[in-house]
This record gives C-alpha cells, sequence and structure tokens, in this order.
C-alpha cells in the first residue's frame, strides 16, 4: 500500500514636586500671576472669572498638592505540510466607494478583537516606565498601557497649546501633559498667550496665533471667559454672543483651521461644579463649522470615581463631550487638579489617534472617541459625563460591522468561506494576509485563514449518486464530460458551484490466474471561473487526473486510487493590503498553485452489489460510504 501511495503521489505531482518655599512675589497681588504661578504665591483667592475680554486658567485646585474573527479551526485528514507556491504582485489602487462607508487613507494594524487583548508582556512593560507610574491610577482609567503597549506614541501630530507658555506653571503643566506619557513623540508647539505682565493678550491677537501654526492639527485651550453672570453653554443662542464674548477673528480663525486644516479644538469644561460648561464650549452649538472639529472635556476624580467637585459638568455640550483624569495628576513640576489638565490626556489621545489612522478626518476622530469611551452615568449620553470615559483600549480596535473589499469598489460583510479542499488547503499554506475594514473604514490586517473553513468535498454522496459523465468509448479509450465541484467554495472566495470539465480516461486489464487485475487513469481539463462577488479573480487552465488500480476474485473486488486531483493550475487571488494617502484602498495579486502535493486517497471493498468506501481527504473530513446497487428483472 506504501508503494502504491507513493506510485500515486508521483504520479499527481501543491505607552507632586512641593512647592519650593520662597518669598511671595509682589506679581501675587495680580490673580493672573496667581493661578499662572500657585507655587510661589500662598494667597488663595475665589475662582471668579474676570472682567470682559479676560481669561480664566485653570481654576480649581492648581496649587501644588490640591488637585473584539472567529479562527475557523480545520478539521479532518492529516496532511504534508507543503507549502503553496506563491507568486506576489502590488495591484493599482481603487477608489473605496461602498455606500454609506466613509472615505480614508493608509495603513493596516494588527486586530485586537478581543477586549483587553494584548500581550501581557508588553502591558506589563508599558506600566513600569517612570512617566506611567506619576499618574498610574488615572492612566489605568483611560487604559493607556494598551496603547503603548500596541506602540502608539502620537508621533506625526503636532498640538499647539494656547496657555502661559514658558511665563507660568499653568501652561508648563499642561503641556507636559500633552506630551508626557500618552503621546511622548507628538510635536508641541507651547504658545504664550500672556504678556509679560502675567495679563492676557487680545483675542485678535489669539486669533492671529491661530492663524500662523498652520502645522498643528490640534490645539489645546484649558482655559475660558465669560462676560457677565450666569453666562455658560446653555445660555448661548447665537455666533454672535461667541462674537462678543471674543472678536470676529478670534471666531473665524478657529473656524478657518477646522475646516481648511482639519484642527480639533479640545476645550476644558471649566472648574466652577456647575451643571453647564463655560459659555466658550458652545461654540460648535451656534458654529456649525465645528461640528466635528471640537472636544469639551470634564474632569474626573480617580480618587472617588466621580465627577470632580470641582469640575463643571458637560450640560448642553453632551453630544460632543468626553471625560478624562483631572485629579491630583503629577505633571512633571508639581501636583495639579483642574479641567485644564484633563483637556491635554485629550488632545494626546487624538494625536494617538491621528497616528494609528491617519487617514481619519477630525469628524471621524472625535466621533471615534466618542463612540469608543466607556458609558458613566446614566446609560448612553447625559448631562454629566458625556460620552464617558476616555477609552485608548477600545477606540484602537474595529468598532462596528466588519466589511471586506472583494472587488473594485464592492465591499460586502465579512464572513467564514468555506472552500474546497484544494483551495483551502493551498490558501492556508500560503499564509496570506489581508486588510479588512470597520465601520469608520478603518483598514485592520489579518490573517487570511483565519476566516477559512474546509468544505467538505463531497465526494462519497457523489459515489453513491453515481457518476454523471457524458462520455463515448473508443476501445480502452473514454472520451466525454463531467461537473466536478472540485474548486466548489463561497462566502469572498465564491467560485462556480460545479464547473464543467473534459476528460480522457484509458482503461486497462490483465488476468493472473483466477484474479482480475484492472487499472482506469482519467485526465481531465477545464477552465474554472470565479464569481464576480469574490478576492479569487481568475483561474489558469487546470489539468487533473485520477487513477484506480483494483483486483476483482470472485464475488469480491478491492479498489485503490486517487480522486480527481489537480495536477497542473493556479488561481490569483486579488488581497485588499490597507489604503493608500489619497483614500484608496490598495491590493496585492497572489498567485497561488493549485498543484496538490498529497492527494486524496480512495479505498473501496465490494461484494457482489454492495460496496463500502472510505476516502482521506488530506484537509477537511474524511468520508465513508456504504451503497448497495443492483438491478431487478421481470
Amino acid at each position: 500500500m506504501r508503494m502504491i501511495n507513493r506510485i500515486l503521489t508521483v504520479f499527481l505531482a501543491v505607552v507632586t514636586m512641593a512647592t519650593s518655599a520662597h518669598a511671595v512675589p509682589a506679581a501675587c497681588k495680580s490673580e493672573l500671576y496667581r493661578r499662572a504661578h500657585p507655587e510661589k504665591c500662598t494667597e488663595k483667592k475665589s475662582n471668579s472669572f474676570l472682567s470682559r475680554n479676560a481669561i480664566w486658567i485653570g481654576g480649581g485646585a492648581v496649587a501644588a498638592g490640591a488637585v473584539a474573527l472567529v479562527a475557523m479551526a480545520a478539521g479532518g485528514g492529516s496532511s504534508s505540510g507543503a507549502t503553496a507556491h506563491v507568486q506576489s504582485t502590488n495591484d493599482s489602487n481603487f477608489a473605496f466607494g461602498a455606500p454609506n462607508v466613509p472615505q480614508y487613507s493608509l495603513p493596516t494594524l494588527s486586530i485586537y478583537n478581543r477586549v483587553g487583548y494584548t500581550d501581557p508582556k508588553l502591558l506589563a512593560a508599558a506600566r513600569k516606565t517612570t512617566r506611567y507610574a506619576r499618574n498610574a491610577a488615572q492612566y489605568e482609567d483611560i487604559r493607556l498601557a494598551y496603547s503603548l503597549a500596541r506602540g502608539y506614541t502620537g508621533k506625526n501630530s503636532t498640538i499647539a497649546i494656547l496657555d502661559t507658555g514658558d511665563y507660568g506653571y499653568h501652561g508648563t503643566a499642561v503641556k507636559n501633559i500633552a506630551g508626557g506619557a500618552i503621546a511622548p513623540d507628538v510635536k508641541i508647539n507651547e504658545h504664550k498667550i500672556v504678556d509679560n505682565h502675567g495679563e492676557f493678550i487680545t483675542y485678535d491677537k489669539i486669533a492671529n496665533i491661530i492663524a500662523n501654526d498652520t502645522s498643528a492639527n490640534i490645539f489645546n485651550a484649558s482655559w475660558g471667559t465669560e462676560s457677565q453672570a450666569g453666562l455658560n453653554a446653555a445660555t448661548i443662542k447665537n455666533r454672535a454672543q461667541i462674537v462678543n464674548l471674543t472678536s470676529e477673528s478670534f471666531v473665524n480663525e478657529i473656524t478657518s483651521a477646522a475646516q481648511n486644516r482639519d484642527a480639533i479644538f479640545v476645550w476644558a469644561a471649566g472648574n466652577d461644579h456647575k451643571s453647564q460648561s463655560t459659555a466658550l464650549a458652545a461654540m460648535p452649538l451656534v458654529v456649525p463649522e465645528l461640528d466635528g472639529h471640537f472636544i469639551n472635556v470634564v474632569a474626573w476624580d480617580s480618587r472617588t470615581n466621580s465627577l470632580a467637585d470641582y469640575s463643571n459638568a458637560c450640560g448642553a455640550t453632551q453630544m460632543y463631550c468626553i471625560t478624562a483624569p483631572g485629579t491630583d495628576m503629577n505633571v512633571g513640576i508639581g501636583s495639579a487638579s483642574g479641567t485644564s489638565f484633563a483637556a491635554p490626556i485629550v488632545s494626546a489621545a487624538v494625536a494617538v489617534i491621528r497616528e494609528a489612522f491617519p487617514y481619519m478626518t477630525a469628524g471621524e476622530i472625535t466621533s471615534l472617541l466618542f463612540t469608543t469611551a466607556r458609558d458613566l452615568g446614566t446609560p448612553g449620553v447625559d448631562e454629566i459625563y458625556g460620552w464617558g470615559m476616555l477609552d485608548l483600549e477600545r477606540a484602537p480596535r474595529p468598532v462596528g460591522a466588519t466589511l471586506v473589499s472583494i472587488d473594485d469598489n464592492v465591499m460586502a460583510p465579512m464572513q467564514t468561506a468555506r472552500a474546497a479542499g484544494v483551495i483551502g488547503r493551498q490558501i492556508k499554506s500560503a499564509n496570506l494576509r489581508f486588510a479588512f475594514f470597520d465601520s469608520f473604514g478603518r483598514a485592520f490586517d489579518a490573517k487570511l485563514n483565519d476566516s477559512i473553513n474546509f468544505r467538505p468535498m463531497g465526494r462519497a454522496i457523489e459515489r453513491v449518486r453515481g457518476n454523471a459523465d457524458m462520455s463515448v468509448s473508443l476501445g480502452n479509450m473514454d472520451f466525454g464530460f463531467t461537473r466536478s465541484n472540485l474548486l466548489a467554495s463561497d462566502g469572498f472566495l465564491r467560485t462556480g458551484e460545479r464547473d464543467l470539465m473534459g476528460f480522457v480516461g484509458m482503461r486497462g486489464e490483465m488476468m493472473l490466474g483466477d484474479v482480475r487485475l484492472f487499472q482506469r487513469t482519467r485526465m481531465g481539463f477545464s477552465a474554472p471561473t470565479a464569481a464576480r462577488d469574490s478576492m479569487i479573480r481568475e483561474f489558469s487552465n487546470i489539468i487533473s487526473a485520477s487513477v484506480t488500480l483494483g483486483a476483482t476474485y470472485g464475488d469480491w473486488t478491492f479498489t485503490v486510487g486517487a480522486p480527481e486531483t489537480i495536477v497542473s493550475g493556479d488561481m490569483t487571488l486579488r488581497l485588499a493590503t490597507g489604503r493608500a494617502a489619497d483614500g484608496q484602498i490598495q491590493y496585492r495579486n497572489h498567485r497561488v498553485s493549485l498543484v496538490e502535493t498529497r492527494p486524496a486517497m480512495e479505498y473501496t471493498a465490494k461484494y457482489k452489489f454492495i460496496t463500502a468506501g472510505y476516502i482521506d481527504n488530506p484537509s477537511g473530513t474524511d468520508e465513508f460510504y456504504v451503497m448497495a446497487r443492483g438491478q431487478v428483472s421481470f
């Protein structure tokens, strides 16, 4: 038997500082200076807002010390372990045109289908860093370790910090958080919006800063303004009120940066323990151009697991409001609390998402952060926490229904494909990777093998049904056509169910005493087709062969053979690999040989009109059948 197998194989050849003691400077008479330099001023004042066109910074307790593919397992018979021959070539780009799915650009990321899935060693290493340890409790709240373990550092983004700059404690604290543990590689453009006396510059000058910083795609504003008591996000009803609070050019330049540079503005909600955020947080409500370009941030207290007692709630801004830690933050130069320090956490998170998905627009990034936030308080979006807690574990994972690109401009739900033994085995041997897409159109990298299940060949059923050949005989030669399910596959590997195959066969026999020895050999020729909605683009011409050797003695017949097996031919797979910078999906063509190194083997024993057969498929389910055939005469 071993010799027969050998012969047949040959024949068929496939992520506090304590305040120093010092004399109180005369500058501490300035409330603004006290807020900017709490470590130098011991006198504590209220957090009331300044006069019209003044700006609040920090507030609260700024003083030091205050503060989820189902991997389908292949079943069945043994495999030779041979690797399929594959040739891969880059294909041209094709536009992403599926309805209701946004258009993006660029590369693929490893998939984390399971919540919390990341290498435990990488997570442990991320948590051991000095930067992480400074604010470990707060970073655990946003699940930062997962982002760091996955390699995100905020590179290729620039955050413009509109603050006190090098003049004060506050601006340095905000900068240190924005460029700290969350996004250590982000670029920081620090802009001083106070003069040398600690007074804020005009809004027109701030507008010029925004206009001139064309490299920044994220702007952090840990400050606010109001002109009269009671004015807050809920009482702002129109654009004119915002302009009256600030200036026309200020509003125009923020709008221009959002629309023309796709910038995102991250704004602190304020520290008055009110039910509404401050007035400037209402900008998107009255300036529609800022929709999708603005995030309002309230502060979480990681000690009490609730909204910080100083923090304003989201209020009217709830649909673009998110929660982040802001209490007892180690800011590198001491300790600080306030929504001022929750805001740069979110700014850094925006940089992380832009790094991971550089093709996403501002509107898509803000929507992603909102959608993946962990719900807090009342279920759903609420007036206190908005969308909930920023979550850097969930944000990089696929969201919503997953799609595969199976043809130019054609997307389909990602489902497991059932592939016939030949196709499935050869693709799995090739160990190919491809890109799939989530509901945000983000590309994720996956193993194609995890989306393929073997489809039973059904050879036994074919035997029971009988052959459906259309043939003619000429001596010991047979010629004709038959239908074959050798390449039958479905899902995104869809092929024709039963392709017509032409064949030529040869029969021979000899007597050895009372034993009749016989052999049947057949060569098949076909030109199979793939369905249009398939990753299989085409097949070459296919040549198959089958061999049967047998012996008959009296009423007994025994056979061993290799059923129809591909000996020549290949197929071309066209797999999406990610997105290009211009927003198009990229593809790569893979030519996979279908030639099998180990054919299926079939063994039968027949006694009179009863036949028992066993088919050893090299992959997939082995098959066994018993059938009886006879003839009734009258």
